[in-house]
């Protein structure tokens, strides 16, 4: 049955996708942007911004079954807080009035992150598992902003009953145009034989196709079972994978260097503050990480499984990044 759907962030990468999809399944759609964009067949442009609450919320979301809230800043730390938090909370306030304007539910699903978990707690390099029972403790104004996000949307579910909500917090995304910088040069390295393998325990890649988390949005605006969850999306597999992956991609030979972990992380620590190496230690971290994180909930309770392997998926987005890997 066609819903009325209300949609943030488009233009980003994962909303994008998600615009095309729901598309497809002939919603009447409302899309919230600051820009003014052709019209298309079934779809209300309203123009407004999450940060200035007023009438273009209101028109936004009023009268809207679902609510898809998949807005997200990754680059400008100052508006990370703002965006975040203020945007959310004024996102919840519209729908509180439209809530009371229709008297009908309103279904919200949140677009967070695992980082709301941390990255690297203890266990991270020694091999660890992460599920939604494990505890939040985000580093960074990014995760803190986005897991108090996530809160408010909880705390607003216990005083609105007619009020739903889902939280899916995908792994590392992935896809065709996708802003992810730290993959785009891992294999620009590989690309120029200056990659190396960081100590000999295999790490895990966490990454996600962009298509599967659409597909546990979507799923999750319809399937009840979705209901109150909070839902880790991840597709992980081993780094070195990965790693050889790009490599064949791009023909040419996988990285055979390995180097000490010890040795290295020594190498950062004595190295003075005012020389800028390429290695950092959160580079060591990413590259040496072990974190499982752990998609079962989602496919016990909605039967949702990824469907789309990572190593399978990089011919295309090398194919497609070419420009990105000169």
């Amino acid at each position: 049955m066609p819903m009325k759907i209300s949609i943030t962030s488009v233009s980003g990468f994962i909303g994008k996708f998600l615009l095309e999809e729901l598309i497809l399944l002939n919603h009447d759609i409302s899309i919230l942007t600051r820009k003014e964009l052709p019209a298309k067949h079934g779809i209300c442009n309203i123009k407004g911004d999450l940060l200035h609450e007023g009438i273009a919320l209101d028109v936004f979301v009023d009268g809207s079954d679902v609510v898809f809230h998949c807005a997200g800043e990754i680059k400008d730390e100052r508006l990370m807080q703002q965006l975040h938090v203020n945007g959310t909370q004024n996102l919840l306030n519209a729908v509180h009035a439209s809530i009371k304007k229709y008297g009908k539910p309103v279904h919200w699903v949140q677009l967070s992150s695992v980082g709301a978990y941390g990255l690297d707690g203890e266990g991270a390099q020694s091999g660890r598992t992460i599920t939604e029972s494990s505890a939040e403790q985000p580093k960074g104004i990014y995760e803190v902003s986005k897991t108090a996000s996530d809160q408010l949307v909880h705390e607003f579910a216990l005083i609105e009953p007619l009020f739903s909500f889902t939280i899916i917090r995908p792994t590392i995304v992935i896809g065709t145009t996708m802003p992810n910088q730290s993959f785009h040069a891992m294999a620009r390295m590989i690309k120029r034989g200056i990659f190396f393998r960081i100590g000999r325990q295999e790490a895990m890649g966490n990454y996600v196709h962009v298509q599967d988390v659409v597909r546990a949005l979507v799923k999750c605006a319809y399937d009840t079972r979705a209901l109150g969850k909070v839902f880790i999306v991840a597709n992980d597999c081993p780094l070195g994978e990965v790693v050889d992956a790009l490599a064949h991609a791009m023909q040419v030979a996988p990285p055979k260097l390995v180097l000490p972990e010890r040795i290295l992380r020594l190498l950062v620590k004595l190295t003075p503050p005012w020389l800028k190496l390429p290695l950092t230690t959160a580079r060591i971290n990413a590259l040496t990480r072990r974190t499982h994180y752990s998609s079962d909930l989602i496919g016990k309770t909605l039967g949702f499984f990824p469907l789309e392997p990572i190593t399978a998926s990089i011919p295309r987005l090398i194919a497609d990044s070419s420009a990105r890997l000169a």
